[in-house]
């Protein structure tokens, strides 16, 4: 799963449901903010 937008709170959000859920895989986290961050984090 690739996730635009992932410095907003829903971002954040769907980061955490992708993470959690069973047979998905975050392959990509994108925004224009936090370049170089952990999405992770």
């Amino acid at each position: 799963v690739v996730i635009n937008g992932a410095a907003k709170e829903i971002g954040k959000a769907a980061i955490i449901a992708v993470t959690k859920a069973r047979g998905m895989e975050l392959a990509a986290a994108v925004d224009k903010v936090l370049v170089g961050e952990d999405a992770g984090t």
